[in-house]
């Protein structure tokens, strides 16, 4: 029968320090729900924060903007550290799960006026939205440590598609004043100081939708959770890091398998394949719709994009014999190049070769 899990671990610096630890716990969503794309949105009145992001499946890649992509393998984390100008886009090719760390104070006791103990949020994916929430800013009273007082600042990030932001409203408030956009992708976020106390934020759309996360400091405590997502079965075919929306790159020659997760009890493709792996060759649309046993029945589809680059060489040469040489050239602006002779053997990996044998040579 159904079960939860939690995971954390008691008394962390996070990453270390002389002082400044506490208990680091969350719920941990099953893999069904994790997601693709995520936005990074800095915490208010930290100088900078930390995160991870860690893999479901081997050879997933993880586009970063503003940082170099990495390739994760199961059970693998990326672990960096985003200053609080920096707010990132990641775009994963398979499900990941992403966590936001509020650094332990003596990290940045300057910025941040010394207030504040690590915490851990586990972030939600934009497919994970909800348009109406309600939720708890809680109070903390002095604990009488060291003089220092309890939580005194409250604050809520709101991540939400940049056209939408105006229809977000926090206690009837509009915020749409608030929100920066993010350097990549189509989304913004905004950081909403609070009063301790309960608060909704909703959309004039229900339509619409947007993620939060409430946290405050004070003294040497704090906290931080996700108060706008839900947990649903999704389907999502994905889309290339290369590209905005449904799109994947097939490079020509090239396969493509397209997986619809394995969550669901039934598939039907557009060509009547009943599996939930498609292997794809050519450029097109491609849809599928899923089904449980439960009666959830989801539909998804994504443009596989060919890429076929072509350069124009002479279809031959007849000068000279050993030792004349040939300088082939091929087009400039591609991300990369192989010359191959006509066993398929690799020859070169440069955008010229210079060919000294008689040959077929490829690029």
């Amino acid at each position: 029968k159904p079960v939860a899990f939690f995971s954390g671990s008691l008394s962390t610096r996070i990453p270390q320090g002389q002082c400044c630890w506490d208990h680091l716990y969350e719920q941990i969503p099953p893999v069904h729900s994790w997601g693709m794309e995520y936005y990074f949105a800095p915490l208010k009145s930290r100088e900078s924060d930390r995160y991870r992001i860690l893999a479901a499946y081997d050879n997933t890649t993880v586009h970063i903007s503003g940082r170099p992509s990495v390739v994760l393998n199961k059970g693998e984390f990326h672990e960096m550290v985003s200053r609080h100008n920096e707010p990132r886009r990641v775009l994963a090719d398979k499900p990941v799960l992403a966590a936001q760390f509020s650094q332990s104070r003596d990290v940045d006791p300057e910025f941040t006026g010394g207030d504040g103990d690590p915490f851990m949020i586990i972030l939600s994916p934009v497919n994970q939205s909800r348009s109406d929430v309600t939720f708890v800013a809680y109070e903390s009273p002095d604990i009488g440590f060291e003089g220092y007082e309890g939580i005194t600042k409250y604050f809520v990030n709101i991540i939400a598609p940049t056209p939408d932001t105006g229809k977000i409203r926090v206690n009837d408030e509009p915020v749409e004043g608030h929100f920066i956009p993010f350097p990549a992708g189509n989304y913004s976020y905004a950081q909403v100081e609070i009063d301790a106390g309960t608060h909704r934020i909703n959309t004039t759309d229900p339509d619409a939708g947007f993620l939060s996360y409430v946290y405050g400091f004070g003294g040497v405590e704090s906290y931080g959770y996700g108060v706008g997502f839900n947990l649903d079965l999704t389907l999502d075919l994905g889309e290339s890091i290369f590209f905005t929306g449904d799109t994947l790159l097939l490079c020509y020659g090239d396969t493509l398998t397209l997986d619809a997760g394995p969550y669901f009890d039934s598939y039907l493709w557009d060509n009547g394949r009943d599996s939930q792996l498609r292997t794809v060759y050519e450029q097109g649309w491609y849809r599928v719709k899923t089904t449980t046993n439960d009666g959830c029945i989801l539909e998804d589809s994504v443009f596989v994009y060919l890429s076929r680059p072509e350069t124009n060489l002479d279809t031959e040469y007849e000068e000279g014999c050993h030792p004349y040489q040939i300088q082939l050239s091929a087009d400039a602006g591609y991300h990369a190049y192989i010359w191959q002779d006509e066993t398929g053997d690799t020859l070169s990996l440069l955008q010229d070769y210079t060919a000294s044998e008689t040959g077929i040579y490829s690029v």
